[in-house]
């Protein structure tokens, strides 16, 4: 089976090219097939074109993929194709367009490039010089795409100029290679698009499904849709009672978490999507500041480390537990929504008198208590060691036990949210590490190939040139804007403060926790957990971090932010 490169989302593919896929699988290991490119038609006008096959031997085939019969109207000279078009015209506009990408990769008249309309659907018979006026050697009918690589052979002819090695990193360096091919914007557009509507109907499915259920306990996988199931039950909850509304409470642990879940909480309702109902998102410190606020108590956190400690491990949760045990704060949500739930004590620093540890404080701000409307969001691998109660700080079980709705148990094992090459790198990073102890990724079965991953090792001084030209070129080429860009720092090295203030490729520095518009946001890997970008830097790694552990869960959390488009840079 030779190589297959999928640039193309599964939905833009006709069945007619799943047909040619299908039979091109026989093809020898060695050959390359490229499924979906963009060229530049007439007037530089972006436009995709189906199938490149490439014999290192022999050159570049170009495939158009034509389902059904070829017809033309012997009175009107109309086909029967997508808006008329001629398919010997289109298909010529093609191998054009491919002969121009060998020559702006410096290989202009060295490859071999002709091109033939794959037919699946139809039979030719007799030997005959044409077909519907075309001539016969631009068709590959069923039979010949069943015979390939003898049809291919006769169309390319034994005219190639070029070794097969030499030909073989021509053709990367114009269509797959690694580093060299420039991302098409076109086609990350389209992705970005597919991974979304992908993730979205998966959610949608699951909550139709179960939507009838009072309480939810998800465990969920990296990028499995845990966040979009949060803000789907918040919008579903909030509208259930239609004379006043039902008020949602969503709890984070993370501040960019919060930010993200409170604009689109707030989009919700602007659009009328909660009907009555309010959706109020916050913080767990939010919580507590306004609990110590409506007991006529200042919240002021030391600034001295060891008492800081001191205050968020004991004094803090045991002045919280007292106001539980004394009946002072008032239930005033209908539903309770956790997301990054793991990242929520139940076991310290204390045991709670309505539930485990933190859990007592927001279940008594439930008008039911544990009998209300409960989603739990959690995937306890997630959880950092270095967390008070370390990995043993949350037990599900515990909290599970607590509820009294009968909660429905999910785990979500699929991830919706990479494309297969970012997955892929998401797996090498965890076999470095025995303390990433996320569920068992598994991608889902339609995940698009995507852009590779990009991995380099530079020296300290070097880092902000390589990343304001890289950042530069994606923005100019309007590859994705500004606020699609995150710069991830990792937060447990020396090297982390890597890049000046001021601008990046020609855009201004975020130094927030949340993107802003027109700006490219510059985070620690411990804050941007919740986040997610089109295209993400990982900056301050060392080389060796897989003698790390700190470093593996660091890169680990910020790798798995980018969607589309990953460059993680050593520092040597």
């Amino acid at each position: 089976m030779p190589q297959f490169i999928r640039l193309r989302p599964e939905y833009k593919c006709h069945e007619s090219e799943q047909k040619v896929a299908t039979l091109l699988e026989r093809l020898p290991d060695h050959w390359i097939v490229v499924w979906g490119y963009y060229y530049k038609g007439p007037r530089g006008v972006a436009r995709e074109g189906d199938f490149l096959v490439f014999n290192p031997d022999a050159g570049v085939l170009v495939l158009e993929a034509k389902g059904g019969v070829l017809r033309r109207n012997k009175k009107t000279g109309e086909w029967n194709t997508y808006n008329r078009t001629a398919p010997d015209a289109q298909l010529f506009r093609e191998i054009q367009g491919v002969r121009d990408i060998f020559a702006r990769a410096g290989g202009a008249y060295k490859m071999v490039v002709k091109g033939v309309l794959a037919c699946p659907d139809l039979f030719i018979r007799g030997d005959y010089n044409e077909y519907q006026g075309l001539p016969r050697e631009l068709i590959m009918d069923r039979k010949d795409l069943e015979n390939f690589e003898p049809k291919m052979e006769k169309n390319l002819g034994h005219i190639m100029k070029l070794g097969a090695a030499e030909a073989e990193k021509l053709f990367r360096k114009a269509f797959v290679s690694d580093e060299e091919i420039s991302v098409d914007p076109k086609s990350v557009k389209e992705t970005d698009k597919y991974l979304t509507k992908l993730i979205n109907s998966k959610v949608t499915r699951v909550l139709n499904h179960l939507i009838h259920n009072r309480q939810f306990v998800v465990k969920g996988a990296p990028g499995s849709g845990k966040s979009w199931m949060a803000l789907g039950l918040a919008r579903i909850w909030a509208g259930r009672r239609r004379e006043r509304g039902g008020s949602v409470l969503v709890i984070c642990y993370n501040r960019a978490l919060r930010n993200k879940l409170k604009v689109i909480a707030e989009k919700m309702e602007q659009g009328g999507q909660a009907r009555k109902g309010k959706i109020t998102v916050k913080l767990w410190e939010d919580i507590a500041r306004d609990l110590y606020n409506k007991n006529g108590l200042d919240y002021v956190v030391p600034d001295e480390q060891e008492a800081r400690n001191q205050f968020y491990e004991s004094q803090l949760p045991l002045t919280l537990e007292g106001m539980v045990a004394q009946g002072k704060i008032l239930p005033e949500y209908d539903c309770l929504i956790v997301d990054e739930a793991q990242d929520h004590d139940t076991e310290f620093p204390i045991h709670g008198t309505n539930g485990p540890g933190w859990w007592s404080i927001y279940f008594s701000m439930l008008k039911e208590g544990a009998s209300s409307r409960i989603a739990i969001l959690y995937d306890s691998d997630q959880r950092p060691s270095f967390r008070r109660g370390g990995m043993n700080g949350f037990d599900v079980e515990k909290l599970y036990s607590t509820l009294q709705a009968n909660p429905v148990r999910l785990n979500l094992y699929e991830s919706y949210r990479y494309t297969m090459n970012i997955f892929n790198y998401l797996i090498k990073i965890k076999a470095t590490s025995s303390k990433i102890r996320t569920m068992n990724l598994t991608p889902a079965s339609d995940l698009p190939a995507g852009e590779p991953v990009v991995e380099k090792v530079l020296k300290h001084h070097l880092i902000p040139k390589y990343l304001d030209d890289t950042i530069a070129d994606l923005l100019k080429r309007k590859v994705c804007y500004p606020e699609e860009i995150m710069i991830i720092a990792n937060s447990f090295s020396k090297n982390r403060r890597l890049l000046p203030s001021g601008t990046m490729g020609g855009a201004k520095i975020n130094n927030g926790l949340f993107p802003e518009r027109n700006k490219i946001l510059y985070i620690s890997a411990n804050k941007v957990k919740g986040l997610e970008t089109k295209v993400a830097f990982l900056v301050g790694y060392d080389a060796d971090y897989v003698n790390d552990e700190q470093q593996c869960q660091s890169l680990f959390i910020g790798a798995s932010r980018a969607r589309q488009i990953l460059h993680v840079v050593f520092t040597k």
